[in-house]
């Protein structure tokens, strides 16, 4: 099947040292735009409100 076998050559392609690599770049930009999503909108402060008025 023709999706069967994109699907694996996709996937060998991401279990290559570039696409690890990849992969980690972009985790570490998505985790440090949350960091600072979170950060700008002060969202612990308002967790702990929350938690903190049950």
């Amino acid at each position: 099947m023709l999706l069967r076998e994109w699907a694996e050559e996709r996937l060998e392609q991401l279990y290559t040292s570039p696409g690890r690599r990849l992969g980690t770049s972009r985790w570490r930009f998505m985790d440090e735009f949350f960091t600072q999503f979170a950060s700008e909108l002060d969202i612990e402060s308002a967790e702990y409100h929350i938690e903190s008025t049950e």
